[in-house]
C-alpha cells in the first residue's frame, strides 16, 4: 500500500513536464501558453514498465506482480474552461498485464461521473450518500476521489517552468508534423535538466500535491479506516525519496507556428532501492501527449444521470468480471 503511494506520486510528478537566451524565452513562452489553453483536445499515451525484486517470493505472488510490470494508459480529452463551469469529457483505457479497462470521465462544474462500458452504466461521483460511502469505501475507491485542483496544477506548471535553465533547452530542426488537424510546421525543442534538478522538482512537487484538498481527504480516509496514518505516509514519502536516483530524463517538444506545444514526449528511467522481496527496482516511463483543436469550441454535454443508468461503488465492483475484481483486490492489498 505505502509502496504504491510513492510510485503513483512519482509517475504523476515527472510526467507533468509535459541554447540561446531567445531560445529559452521562446520555449518558456510556449510552455506558459500551452499550460493556459482554455479549450481544445489532447491525446495522451503513457507506457510504464516496472521491474520488481522477485527473489524469495512464491509463484503466486510473482504472478500478481507481473500484472504491474507493463502498464499502458491511453486517453483522449476534450475540455472547455471558458464558462462559469469547467467542462471535461475524457475517453480512457488502462491496461495492466494485458487486461484492459475502459472508462469515460465527464465533468461539468461540480458534477462528475464515470461511464464504465463493461457494465454499461455511469458511476455517479456526486451521489447524495457519497459521505456515507466514503466512510466505508475500499482503497481503490478512495483513490478515484483524488482530483487535483486547478490551483495545484497551476503551481506544478510554474514549478516545472522554473526547474531548468537556458543551457538545458536546445532548439532543433524545423519540420512538418502530421496532426489530427493535418500537417503543421513545427520546431523541435529538447530539454534535459540535470538529474539533481529533477529530484529537487519531485521533492517540491510532492509538497504541493500533498497539500491539495483531495489528497488531504484521501489521507484522512485512509487514516479513518486504520489502513495507514498520515504521519506514516509522510515518513514513508520522506524515506522513499532517498531510495531512488534518476538514471535518464528527457523532454522532446514540438512547437507550432502559433507558439503552442502540439506534441510532447517525456522519457525517464528511475533506479529504486526498495529492499526486500517485492520491492520496486526500476521504473521506466514513456509519455506522449498531443494538443489539437486548440481554442476551438467544444461540444461537451454532461450526461443525464438516472437510477436506471447509474451505479454505486458497491454495484460497480459486483458487476465487474471476476478477473477485474481480482485485480482491484490485489491493488488494495498493495
Amino acid at each position: 500500500m505505502k509502496r504504491m503511494i510513492g510510485v503513483m506520486i512519482l509517475v504523476v510528478l515527472v510526467s507533468l513536464a509535459g541554447c540561446t537566451q531567445n531560445t529559452f524565452e521562446d520555449y518558456q513562452e510556449a510552455l506558459f501558453k500551452t499550460d493556459n489553453i482554455e479549450r481544445g483536445k489532447s491525446n495522451t499515451r503513457m507506457d510504464i514498465e516496472m521491474i520488481f525484486n522477485t527473489e524469495g517470493l512464491d509463484g503466486e505472488t510473482v504472478k500478481e506482480l507481473k500484472t504491474f510490470e507493463n502498464v499502458i494508459y491511453e486517453g483522449t480529452t476534450s475540455f472547455d474552461y471558458t464558462g462559469d463551469d469547467v467542462k471535461v469529457s475524457s475517453m480512457n483505457l488502462l491496461s495492466l498485464g494485458g487486461l484492459g479497462v475502459n472508462f469515460d470521465y465527464h465533468q461539468e462544474g461540480n458534477q462528475t461521473a464515470l461511464y464504465i462500458p463493461m457494465v454499461g452504466k455511469y458511476l455517479d461521483l456526486n451521489a447524495d450518500d457519497l459521505d456515507d460511502m466514503l466512510k466505508q469505501q475500499s482503497v481503490s475507491e478512495m483513490y478515484s476521489q483524488v482530483n487535483l485542483s486547478e490551483e495545484t496544477l497551476s503551481n506544478l506548471d510554474e514549478l516545472w517552468r522554473n526547474t531548468f535553465e537556458a543551457d538545458e533547452v536546445v532548439q532543433g530542426e524545423k519540420s512538418t508534423m502530421e496532426t489530427p488537424e493535418g500537417d503543421v510546421r513545427v520546431v523541435k525543442f529538447t530539454v534535459t535538466p540535470s538529474k539533481e534538478k529533477i529530484k529537487e522538482f519531485v521533492r517540491d512537487a510532492s509538497t504541493i500535491i500533498i497539500e491539495d484538498e483531495s489528497v488531504q481527504s484521501l489521507f484522512e480516509n485512509l487514516e479513518a479506516q486504520e489502513i495507514v496514518t498520515v504521519d506514516e505516509i509522510e515518513k514513508h514519502m520522506t524515506s522513499w525519496m532517498d531510495m531512488w536516483t534518476v538514471s535518464s530524463f528527457s523532454v522532446i517538444d514540438y512547437i507550432d507556428v502559433d507558439g503552442y506545444i502540439v506534441d510532447s514526449t517525456v522519457t525517464f528511467e528511475i533506479l529504486i532501492n526498495q529492499e526486500g522481496a517485492g520491492g520496486l527496482k526500476i521504473l521506466k516511463v514513456n509519455s506522449s501527449t498531443k494538443h489539437y483543436d486548440i481554442e476551438n469550441p467544444q461540444d461537451l454535454i454532461f450526461p443525464v444521470l438516472t437510477n436506471e443508468n447509474s451505479i454505486t461503488f458497491d454495484g460497480l465492483q459486483q458487476g465487474l468480471p471476476s478477473t477485474y475484481e481480482n485485480l482491484i483486490n490485489h491493488i488494495e492489498r498493495e
